[in-house]
Protein backbone atom coordinates (compact mmCIF):
# COMPACT_ATOMS: atom_id res chain seq x y z
CA UNK A 1 0.00 0.00 0.00
CA UNK A 2 1.86 3.00 -1.31
CA UNK A 3 -0.30 5.49 0.59
CA UNK A 4 0.90 3.98 3.87
CA UNK A 5 4.48 3.45 2.70
CA UNK A 6 4.04 -0.32 2.98
CA UNK A 7 6.58 -1.90 0.65
CA UNK A 8 5.57 -4.56 -1.81
CA UNK A 9 6.30 -8.17 -0.94
CA UNK A 10 9.63 -9.16 -2.44
CA UNK A 11 8.71 -12.62 -3.68
CA UNK A 12 12.08 -13.14 -5.40
CA UNK A 13 14.09 -12.50 -2.25
CA UNK A 14 11.78 -13.59 0.56
CA UNK A 15 9.83 -16.44 -1.01
CA UNK A 16 12.22 -18.22 -3.41
CA UNK A 17 10.20 -21.44 -3.54
CA UNK A 18 7.03 -19.57 -4.51
CA UNK A 19 8.99 -17.48 -7.00
CA UNK A 20 10.40 -20.63 -8.60
CA UNK A 21 6.85 -21.94 -9.02
CA UNK A 22 5.53 -18.62 -10.38
CA UNK A 23 8.32 -18.35 -13.01
CA UNK A 24 6.38 -20.73 -15.27
CA UNK A 25 3.57 -18.13 -15.43
CA UNK A 26 5.81 -15.07 -15.84
CA UNK A 27 4.81 -14.15 -19.41
CA UNK A 28 1.09 -14.25 -18.56
CA UNK A 29 1.62 -12.44 -15.26
CA UNK A 30 3.61 -9.66 -16.95
CA UNK A 31 0.71 -9.12 -19.37
CA UNK A 32 -1.79 -8.53 -16.53
CA UNK A 33 -3.25 -5.06 -16.29
CA UNK A 34 -3.58 -5.30 -12.51
CA UNK A 35 0.03 -5.97 -11.59
CA UNK A 36 2.05 -4.02 -9.07
CA UNK A 37 5.61 -2.76 -9.30
CA UNK A 38 6.83 -6.31 -9.98
CA UNK A 39 5.03 -8.97 -12.00
CA UNK A 40 4.74 -11.20 -8.91
CA UNK A 41 2.64 -8.60 -7.08
CA UNK A 42 -0.91 -7.40 -7.45
CA UNK A 43 -1.64 -3.73 -7.98
CA UNK A 44 -1.57 -1.24 -5.13
CA UNK A 45 -4.68 -1.69 -2.99
CA UNK A 46 -5.76 1.92 -2.56
CA UNK A 47 -9.12 0.93 -1.07
CA UNK A 48 -7.86 -1.47 1.61
CA UNK A 49 -9.32 0.67 4.42
CA UNK A 50 -12.81 0.36 2.93
CA UNK A 51 -12.90 -3.31 3.96
CA UNK A 52 -12.49 -2.28 7.60
CA UNK A 53 -15.70 -0.23 7.53
CA UNK A 54 -19.28 -1.29 8.19
CA UNK A 55 -20.51 -2.60 4.83
CA UNK A 56 -23.09 -4.38 2.75
CA UNK A 57 -21.82 -7.53 1.08
CA UNK A 58 -23.35 -9.26 -1.96
CA UNK A 59 -22.46 -11.59 -4.82
CA UNK A 60 -21.75 -10.16 -8.27
CA UNK A 61 -24.32 -12.47 -9.80
CA UNK A 62 -27.33 -13.91 -8.06
CA UNK A 63 -29.61 -16.61 -9.29
CA UNK A 64 -33.23 -16.78 -8.33
CA UNK A 65 -35.06 -20.07 -8.47
CA UNK A 66 -38.86 -20.05 -8.48
CA UNK A 67 -38.81 -22.43 -5.51
CA UNK A 68 -36.44 -20.20 -3.54
CA UNK A 69 -37.48 -16.60 -4.11
CA UNK A 70 -37.38 -15.90 -0.36
CA UNK A 71 -33.58 -16.19 -0.45
CA UNK A 72 -33.20 -13.64 -3.23
CA UNK A 73 -31.63 -11.18 -3.04
CA UNK A 74 -29.02 -11.97 -0.42
CA UNK A 75 -27.36 -8.87 0.95
CA UNK A 76 -25.21 -9.46 3.99
CA UNK A 77 -23.81 -7.18 6.67
CA UNK A 78 -20.24 -7.01 7.90
CA UNK A 79 -18.60 -4.87 10.54
CA UNK A 80 -15.68 -7.20 11.26
CA UNK A 81 -13.28 -5.98 8.57
CA UNK A 82 -13.80 -9.04 6.39
CA UNK A 83 -12.10 -9.05 2.98
CA UNK A 84 -13.99 -10.28 -0.06
CA UNK A 85 -12.81 -11.64 -3.39
CA UNK A 86 -13.55 -10.32 -6.86
CA UNK A 87 -16.94 -12.05 -7.17
CA UNK A 88 -18.30 -10.33 -4.07
CA UNK A 89 -19.04 -6.62 -3.86
CA UNK A 90 -19.11 -4.33 -0.86
CA UNK A 91 -21.07 -1.17 -0.29
CA UNK A 92 -19.91 1.40 2.23
CA UNK A 93 -21.25 4.75 3.28
CA UNK A 94 -24.24 5.92 5.25
CA UNK A 95 -27.45 4.15 6.16
CA UNK A 96 -25.95 0.68 5.72
CA UNK A 97 -28.40 -1.14 8.01
CA UNK A 98 -31.38 0.64 6.47
CA UNK A 99 -30.19 -0.40 3.01
CA UNK A 100 -29.64 -3.95 4.25
CA UNK A 101 -33.22 -4.17 5.47
CA UNK A 102 -34.66 -2.47 2.42
CA UNK A 103 -32.77 -4.54 -0.16
CA UNK A 104 -33.57 -7.84 1.61
CA UNK A 105 -37.27 -7.00 1.95
CA UNK A 106 -40.05 -8.17 -0.38
CA UNK A 107 -40.15 -4.69 -1.90
CA UNK A 108 -36.35 -4.70 -2.41
CA UNK A 109 -36.53 -8.15 -4.00
CA UNK A 110 -39.32 -7.02 -6.34
CA UNK A 111 -37.52 -3.79 -7.31
CA UNK A 112 -34.28 -5.64 -8.04
CA UNK A 113 -36.12 -8.02 -10.34
CA UNK A 114 -37.67 -5.02 -12.10
CA UNK A 115 -34.58 -2.79 -12.43
CA UNK A 116 -31.45 -4.96 -12.39
CA UNK A 117 -30.24 -6.56 -15.62
CA UNK A 118 -31.30 -10.18 -15.90
CA UNK A 119 -28.84 -12.69 -17.31
CA UNK A 120 -29.66 -15.44 -19.82
CA UNK A 121 -28.87 -17.96 -17.07
CA UNK A 122 -31.79 -16.69 -14.98
CA UNK A 123 -29.61 -14.76 -12.58
CA UNK A 124 -29.06 -11.05 -12.06
CA UNK A 125 -25.95 -8.94 -12.63
CA UNK A 126 -25.65 -7.21 -9.27
CA UNK A 127 -23.01 -4.64 -10.21
CA UNK A 128 -23.26 -1.08 -8.89
CA UNK A 129 -24.15 0.36 -12.30
CA UNK A 130 -27.32 -1.78 -12.29
CA UNK A 131 -28.15 -1.46 -8.58
CA UNK A 132 -28.01 2.33 -8.93
CA UNK A 133 -31.23 2.08 -10.96
CA UNK A 134 -33.19 0.64 -8.04
CA UNK A 135 -35.34 3.43 -6.54
CA UNK A 136 -34.78 3.31 -2.79
CA UNK A 137 -37.22 5.08 -0.51
CA UNK A 138 -35.60 7.87 1.51
CA UNK A 139 -37.04 7.54 5.00
CA UNK A 140 -37.39 10.10 7.74
CA UNK A 141 -35.03 9.66 10.69
CA UNK A 142 -37.86 8.05 12.65
CA UNK A 143 -38.72 5.59 9.86
CA UNK A 144 -35.06 4.69 9.39
CA UNK A 145 -34.57 4.21 13.13
CA UNK A 146 -37.53 1.83 13.28
CA UNK A 147 -36.17 -0.24 10.40
CA UNK A 148 -32.61 -0.27 11.75
CA UNK A 149 -33.88 -1.46 15.16
CA UNK A 150 -35.63 -4.35 13.42
CA UNK A 151 -32.54 -5.11 11.29
CA UNK A 152 -30.45 -5.25 14.48
CA UNK A 153 -32.91 -7.77 15.95
CA UNK A 154 -32.72 -9.86 12.77
CA UNK A 155 -28.91 -9.79 12.81
CA UNK A 156 -28.85 -10.87 16.49
CA UNK A 157 -31.33 -13.66 15.79
CA UNK A 158 -29.26 -14.90 12.86
CA UNK A 159 -26.14 -14.92 15.06
CA UNK A 160 -27.90 -17.12 17.58
CA UNK A 161 -29.43 -19.20 14.77
CA UNK A 162 -32.96 -18.27 15.82
CA UNK A 163 -35.74 -18.02 13.25
CA UNK A 164 -36.13 -14.56 11.78
CA UNK A 165 -39.32 -15.27 9.84
CA UNK A 166 -41.61 -13.13 12.04
CA UNK A 167 -39.08 -10.28 12.20
CA UNK A 168 -38.76 -10.35 8.41
CA UNK A 169 -42.56 -10.12 8.11
CA UNK A 170 -42.45 -7.08 10.41
CA UNK A 171 -39.74 -5.56 8.21
CA UNK A 172 -41.84 -6.14 5.10
CA UNK A 173 -44.79 -4.41 6.80
CA UNK A 174 -42.64 -1.37 7.62
CA UNK A 175 -41.38 -1.16 4.03
CA UNK A 176 -44.94 -1.61 2.64
CA UNK A 177 -46.04 1.33 4.81
CA UNK A 178 -43.23 3.51 3.45
CA UNK A 179 -44.67 3.05 -0.04
CA UNK A 180 -48.30 3.22 1.14
CA UNK A 181 -49.08 0.06 -0.83
CA UNK A 182 -52.56 -1.37 -1.18
CA UNK A 183 -53.32 -4.97 -0.18
CA UNK A 184 -53.44 -5.93 -3.89
CA UNK A 185 -50.01 -4.34 -4.51
CA UNK A 186 -48.60 -6.12 -1.48
CA UNK A 187 -49.84 -9.50 -2.75
CA UNK A 188 -48.37 -8.82 -6.18
CA UNK A 189 -44.98 -7.94 -4.66
CA UNK A 190 -45.04 -11.01 -2.44
CA UNK A 191 -45.93 -13.15 -5.46
CA UNK A 192 -49.24 -14.24 -3.98
CA UNK A 193 -51.54 -12.74 -6.60
CA UNK A 194 -53.93 -15.35 -7.95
Amino acid sequence: MKSKNIERIDVVKNYPTIYKYLKQFQSKAEARADQGDHWTNLRNCAYDNEFKKEKLVWAETMRVHKSDTQNFPRFGYDNNGTYTDKTVFIGIGENIKYLLGFLNSSVGRWLIQEYVTKLDTGGYMMQKVFLDKVPIFEPTEEQESEIVTLVDKILLSKESKTSTKELEKELDELIFKLYDLTEEERKQIEGKEE
